[in-house]
């Protein structure tokens, strides 16, 4: 939806493209997925899309739109980058956890894979609900406060997955504490890799 409402990779028609206006508008689309011999539902999306960022999107586009629009695709591509580190950060632990802190996890075993893909839908289903929301404040606000506080609901949201899933996981009495600190270790690894962890703000400088 991000590459189509940017269009990048896609060329929107006339009238996919919109108009200008003063006022917020929608962004409604709808899709059929297909399966194998079978539909997956039809799916469809109501965004609402405040004035500010309408204009940019809207057709005949000036330089200060252009420039806006190119702004909100930068930004729109760093908060999911973020989101797919976190998930990344999340499937980490979790493979961790569920083998009980080894030394060295192993991702391609199936039985372990289909059980971290069930846990972690919990986080994907979340963080898509609070995406658009965050990519339009930074229309209005300093992007870089959006992003910190972006980063913060991936890793709040992504540790509660987490946590949960320690409690519920049958683990061996004698390997739990170490799955548990494994799993969290490897959690932070990720998320310290991709630059994902708050970062201590400056100390003040005293008044002379």
């Amino acid at each position: 939806m991000t590459d189509l409402l940017f269009a990048q990779g896609y060329e929107l028609s006339p009238l996919q493209t919109p108009r200008a206006g003063p006022t917020a508008g929608w962004l409604v689309g709808s899709v059929l997925v297909r399966g194998q011999g079978k539909t997956d539902g039809l799916h469809r999306l109501e965004l609402p899309v405040p004035a500010k960022a309408r204009q940019s999107f809207a057709r005949p586009m000036g330089d200060a739109q252009s420039a806006q629009r190119k702004r909100l695709a930068e930004q729109a591509q760093t908060l999911l980058t973020d989101a797919k580190h976190a998930a990344a950060a999340l499937r980490t632990a979790l493979t961790v956890l569920a083998q009980g802190g080894p030394e060295q996890a192993d991702f391609d075993r199936e039985a372990i894979k289909h059980w971290v893909a069930a846990v972690q839908r919990d986080f994907e289903r979340d963080w898509p609900l609070h995406y658009y929301p965050a990519l339009w404040r930074c229309c209005d606000e300093d992007p870089e406060v959006v992003l910190r506080d972006w980063r913060t609901l991936l890793v709040q949201n992504a540790r509660r997955v987490l946590d949960q899933a320690s409690t519920r996981l049958p683990l061996p009495a004698n390997r739990r504490w170490r799955a548990l600190t494994q799993s969290h270790s490897a959690f932070m690894g990720v998320l310290s890799k991709h630059s994902l962890l708050p970062t201590k703000p400056e100390p003040q400088e005293r008044n002379a």
